[in-house]
């Protein structure tokens, strides 16, 4: 092996093989071929060979007077460059010197080449950085003082320290200082004053980064790195830090800190406590709740909320007190509707289909995932019970409604209180109440979307069309009902079968 600086390097797997994070070769090979040594960079562990680490360098130094990781960008301090490149280094800066002298008074050289003219410009204190925040009155003056532009690339650099491209809102100084402090793990800004090892290790004094180190873990991994997952979780998330995914990539599949949460696709994961799902999938672990919390869209149930949002597999635990909490909560209620279901499949039918004895279809031999696929299931408004609703092919029309009327949905109970006619019998109950076609003057034979109840004409087009009532004695139901429009319960079916069979 080569020569390593800072960091004992961990092979987290036997398959990992250490590479030289600029030209890509294996070490091992680099080290076997030729005399050549490697280094491990304290600033960020990342690996580079002996002929990579001098070329960078002297590019680097030439342009910006810094050497950075030529993989991560993090600053590599003059003092381990001096033990890397030794006299080489030495010749380096004096070069870099003597090429200073010979270029023109208020000229400088770009990286291309040319020779910039450096212009004094007047000051503007309302400048604004990328961000779009005004800048300092020191990084006002910087900027007009020595940010200059190259007529041959086009590159903007500083006359000053040769920065490209220049450091907007900050002085030569502060740009420095900014990129050789540690940085907050979760705005990216330098953590001016170090804490103790805890919540805040590591985070900024702004109030957001503050508030979210309240809820992260703040346990440090054995890499070194602090853990990006919840506080108080029951087991650590793996490293989710670049240089110990490109290690071990089957632990978090290639996920790390920069890597987007593929729920709110705006934030980087590394911005917020994450929780990883049995599957190995990552997410926000805020953004994973909201998810689950909102359950399904429209009004119809389904229990796609409660699946992995990038493989759809079933999120069985994700070691979060709350998110686990939910999904057990919506396990009881897909039991409740899959009991129910089956109950109502028989009832219907279902168990009858010859969709499953066909060896050929995707529901052969498969009569409880058949029943949650065909049949219909709400939430009642008032008593918040599941009940059924009608095939689910009826409400595919409404299905992803955002604009629906919670309150249209009611069990058969609650329908006693909010509808007119008679919906209940002393004597049977709700069991066999009939009820009239909400649109014209027929019996009605279908129940669809959890709301209505259709005659087989207005069910066939599933048209909202109002048929007024003719009259007796041409109306069909042959009893004093509302105006067409509106659901209306006729009594008891088996007690009026009754009292015809006693009078016959």
């Amino acid at each position: 092996m080569g020569n390593l600086l800072g960091r004992k390097t961990t092979v987290i797997e036997d398959t990992y093989t250490p590479k030289c994070c600029k030209c890509g070769r294996l070490l091992e090979d680099i080290s076997a071929e030729t005399s050549f040594e490697y280094y491990e960079l304290s600033s960020c562990s990342h690996l580079i060979c002996t002929d990579c680490f001098k070329e960078h360098a002297e590019i680097e130094y030439g342009v910006k007077q810094l050497v950075d990781c030529p993989k991560c960008g993090r600053i590599v301090h003059e003092e381990e460059i001096e033990i890397l490149l030794s006299e080489e280094w030495e010749e380096m800066v004096e070069e870099l010197e003597d090429e200073k002298t010979e270029i023109n008074e208020g000229f400088v050289r770009c990286r291309c080449g040319e020779e910039v003219e450096v212009k004094n410009k007047k000051v503007n204190y309302n400048l604004k950085d990328e961000e779009g925040y005004p800048v300092s009155k020191e990084a006002a003056e910087c900027y007009a003082k020595y940010r200059t532009k190259c007529n041959q690339c086009n590159d903007e650099l500083c006359g000053k320290c040769m920065l490209t491209p220049f450091h907007l809102g900050f002085t030569c100084s502060q740009y420095r200082e900014y990129i050789e402090s540690e940085k907050c793990r979760y705005c990216g800004y330098p953590v001016k004053k170090k804490r103790k090892k805890g919540i805040l290790q590591f985070v900024c004094s702004k109030f957001e980064c503050k508030n979210i180190a309240k809820h992260s873990c703040s346990e440090i991994l054995d890499c070194g790195h602090v853990c990006r997952g919840v506080r108080k979780e029951e087991e650590c998330l793996p490293c989710l830090e670049a240089d110990c995914v490109e290690r071990n990539e089957k632990a978090t599949l290639g996920e790390n800190t920069m890597s987007n949460c593929t729920i709110c696709f705006t934030d980087p994961l590394g911005q917020l406590p994450c929780v990883q799902l049995e599957c190995k999938h990552i997410f926000h672990a805020e953004c994973l709740e909201k998810k689950i919390e909102m359950k399904w869209a429209g009004p119809r149930i389904h229990f796609s909320y409660k699946k992995c949002p990038a493989c759809k597999a079933d999120i069985l635990w994700c070691f979060h007190k709350r998110i686990d909490r939910l999904i057990q909560e919506a396990n009881e209620l897909e039991e409740k509707v899959r009991v129910k279901a089956i109950e109502r499949g028989k009832a219907e039918g279902i168990d009858k289909d010859e969709r499953l004895r066909d060896e050929q279809n995707e529901f052969f031999e498969r009569y409880e995932e058949y029943c949650l696929d065909r049949l219909a299931y709400y939430i009642c408004h008032n008593c918040n019970d599941v009940y059924y609703g009608g095939m689910r092919e009826c409400g595919n029309a409404i299905e992803n409604q955002d604009d629906y009327d919670p309150a249209d949905y009611l069990c058969g109970d609650c329908k006693l209180e909010n509808y007119a006619g008679k919906a209940n019998c002393d004597t049977h109950g709700d069991q066999f109440i009939e009820w009239k076609c909400r649109y014209c003057c027929n019996y009605s034979r279908w129940f669809c979307f959890g709301t209505t109840h259709f005659c087989n004409r207005c069910h066939r087009h599933l048209k909202k069309t109002i048929y007024k009532c003719p009259g007796p004695p041409e109306c069909q139901i042959k009893m004093e009902h509302p105006s067409d429009g509106k659901e209306f319960a006729m009594g008891c079916g088996m007690c009026k079968n009754q009292r015809i069979a006693d009078a016959q």
